[in-house]
């Protein structure tokens, strides 16, 4: 019943279920878990579920990928870049490269996709993608309370990865990594983010940095790699790896980042009134004299890039996937900077 609810209206929908809640309560609450609950039962009974995200839910259900009304076009961003398809007969690999639905469709997110993929190449990794065949994670159903469409993605995804033999798989996207490392019982996986399979070719010794990236740098911390998982460290030690790069922290960082404010489905609800977090992010980052804010999220990507464009920030700041400044590091000592 929603009579027990302690939330009203439609207050609920304005949640990026961030974990910053559960960090600063006292007694260790969890709100954004009870926000789930109110969206589960909105969703079931079809009331106050905004108009976009309906119309996302719907592209979800039959496209599997809330952005385009097509399948084809998922592996569309990999076109010349020689990268295996291990959906093919015979194709092998011994690493998947999960490269998710925002990586895969939004012009901006798919910088992190290109960059990673020249950054496991130049390290000699044996990887390959599912291509066109590559599911959803079912990470955004669940978010927003669509419980039922993300057994179906789930499912869905265990049956591809049993079809294909993929037991090694690495995320572009904090968000994939969550559902695949929390929300998958017993998977028959391992399922890691990008930046743990840097850090460890970082450890390797399989990430030579030619040259120096002259630069100040501040990082943001996505809320599902950081405060969902715990992820802090090694995302700073790449960064901090790279010759010639000077790290300088934000006020809020680590497990007290700010939210760039598209996690929870946030970035498919157009919900008015609120200040915008992205624009309140970009700021701070901007305030600490750094000329890049490195994150390693594709909604986090999004948010902030809009955002260094609503404020007016121009460049030498400039937003950067970590995949991205770790690529420019590769090249710096060849004057191929530009990625």
């Amino acid at each position: 019943s929603r009579d027990d609810s302690p939330l009203d209206e439609d207050v609920f929908w304005y949640c990026t279920t961030c974990r910053a809640c559960l960090e600063v309560c006292p007694v260790y609450g969890a709100a954004f878990e009870a926000v789930i609950k109110n969206r589960v039962w909105a969703v079931e009974e079809g009331t106050q579920v905004p108009a976009l995200l309906s119309q996302t839910l719907e592209k979800l259900f039959k496209y599997q990928n809330p952005w385009e009304s097509s399948k084809r076009k998922r592996g569309a961003w990999a076109d010349g870049l020689d990268v295996v398809d291990l959906t093919k007969k015979g194709a092998e690999a011994d690493l998947c490269y999960f490269v998710g639905c925002t990586t895969s469709f939004d012009d901006t997110a798919q910088r992190i996709a290109r960059a990673f993929t020249k950054v496991l190449k130049t390290a000699r990794v044996s990887f390959g993608i599912l291509g066109k065949k590559e599911p959803c994670c079912g990470d955004i159903a669940h978010r927003v309370g669509e419980l039922g469409l993300f057994e179906e993605q789930r499912e869905g995804c265990l049956q591809v990865f049993d079809e294909y033999g993929i037991t090694e798989i690495v995320t572009s996207s904090p968000h994939c990594f969550h559902a695949f490392r929390n929300e998958y019982p017993d998977a028959p996986f391992r399922a890691r983010h990008y930046s743990l399979v840097l850090k460890e070719l970082l450890d390797a010794g399989k990430l030579s940095f030619n040259g120096s990236v002259s630069a100040t740098v501040t990082y943001h911390d996505p809320c599902y790699l950081g405060r969902h998982n715990r992820i802090f460290d090694e995302p700073r030690e790449i960064i901090c790896a790279i010759p010639g790069i000077r790290l300088i922290e934000m006020p809020h960082h680590g497990a007290d980042s700010l939210c760039c404010g598209g996690g929870g489905g946030r970035m498919w609800q157009d919900l008015r009134g609120e200040v915008k977090m992205s624009e309140v992010r970009i700021r701070e980052a901007a305030a600490t004299g750094a000329e890049i804010l490195v994150t390693a999220c594709p909604l986090c990507l999004i948010m902030l890039e809009d955002a260094r464009k609503a404020v007016g920030l121009k460049p030498p700041f400039r937003i950067m996937d970590l995949n991205e400044l770790v690529l420019e590091a590769m090249r710096s000592a060849r004057g191929t900077q530009n990625v």
